[in-house]
């Protein structure tokens, strides 16, 4: 009759151990993924249809966002100014289009012949040096503005991807 106890007492520990130990993994990767930290969670880059995006790293040091950014229009773009847009100001992106005062500030972006299918790594400022800090999330858009074929192509305006992320 005491082995049937025992085996009862075991099976009950068991049962009760693996569900302590599944709550726990649980828990531990909603901790490690930012869940209960109310910034956004993690880095994201999504990008609209027709080009690719990929964070790298938002570093807290220089501010900076680094990002490979492609296009897959089937039109080589001679060159293209990639320009982050803070979520605060989208509306007005959205309704008058990337303003010479805006990408002026990012003069630096500018990429110089980019082929349909392929990739380039970009550095563009989203905050001044030292204004981030670790785990400060940021939320915005990148936005690029290009010609295609020669010099005298039209330029083209467009949302390339939504960007969420946290400074290292």
């Amino acid at each position: 009759m005491a082995t049937f106890k025992l085996q009862s007492a075991m099976e009950y520990l068991m049962t009760y151990g693996w569900a302590l130990l599944i709550i726990s993994i649980v828990i531990v990767a909603l901790v490690s993924i930012g869940i209960f930290n109310g910034s956004p969670l993690g880095t994201t880059c999504i990008a609209s249809p027709g080009f690719t995006c990929a964070i790298q790293t938002f570093s807290q040091a220089n501010g900076n966002l680094t990002v490979t950014l492609g296009q897959d229009s089937g039109t080589p773009w001679s060159t293209a100014n990639v320009v982050f847009v803070n979520a605060s100001q989208e509306s007005t992106v959205q309704s008058s289009g990337l303003t010479s005062a805006l990408l002026s500030n990012n003069a630096n972006n500018l990429i110089s012949g980019l082929a349909s299918g392929t990739t380039t790594t970009i550095s563009l400022p989203v905050l001044a040096p030292g204004q981030a800090h670790v785990g400060q999330g940021i939320s915005g858009y990148i936005w690029v503005q290009y010609t295609t074929g020669s010099s005298s192509g039209a330029v083209t305006q467009a949302q390339l991807a939504s960007v969420t992320a946290k400074a290292t």
